[in-house]
């Protein structure tokens, strides 16, 4: 059974196909087809996708950037709510926002 998923990233619209008998080709050809037929991406455009997780992204320094990080678990941790972030100054931007000067 095939589930797809759309979820919004930075740029682009991306599609992701769950499936045991899928493989990374497989993923990648919907992902392209979708974005397409979404008008998200011209047909001509050159893509670069993440080998790891199938994400397509129109810049190969943005592909990279995420690459880096992809499938590792997050290393900053919140204090007050444990929640967890990928990237310090974004762990810190969720320190200085309201939710915990409002107590929550």
């Amino acid at each position: 059974m095939l589930k797809f998923i759309p979820t919004l990233s930075h740029k682009s619209l991306e599609f992701r196909v769950f499936s045991r008998e899928i493989n990374e080709s497989t993923i990648l050809a919907v992902n392209l087809s979708n974005l397409v037929e979404s008008g998200e991406l011209a047909a001509r455009e050159t893509v670069y996708p993440c080998r790891v997780c199938g994400k397509i992204y129109s810049k190969k320094s943005s592909m990279y950037t995420h690459l880096r990080l992809c499938g590792k678990e997050p290393k900053f941790n919140c204090v007050l709510c444990g929640r967890r972030f990928k990237y310090k100054h974004r762990l810190q931007s969720h320190l200085t926002s309201n939710l915990h000067s409002q107590g929550f």
